[in-house]
């Protein structure tokens, strides 16, 4: 190092392992809500994407459309499964209240 050039500040070892809290944006990305949103953008996207590559005989742009409309299809599955998952967390859990009610009576 030269005269001019600073060390660089060390940081702790605790400080680099700290989790980080994450963002509302990407708690609300892992909801069912956010993946059906997300797979009828992509079906919408591609479903454009292919007609425009029809009128133009772009065949490029029709390949591109089919891949985001299957994206976007499997987007909207994935919501679906978390939207079951989610419904069957739910039971669970009014079904453990029903259960501790029971026995502390």
């Amino acid at each position: 190092m030269s005269e001019n050039q600073e060390k660089p500040k060390e940081i702790p070892a605790e400080e680099v392992a700290k989790p980080v809290e994450p963002s509302k944006l990407e708690e609300f990305a892992k909801t069912s809500i956010a993946a059906k949103l997300s797979g009828k953008f992509h079906e919408t996207a591609g479903t454009i994407k292919k007609k425009v590559g029809e009128v133009t005989d772009n065949p490029d742009l029709i390949n591109q459309g089919r891949k985001q409309v299957v994206i976007g299809r499997v987007h909207r599955f994935v919501g679906a499964l978390r939207s079951a998952k989610e419904g069957v967390q739910a039971v669970g859990v009014k079904l453990m209240d029903d259960v501790k009610k029971v026995f502390e009576d």
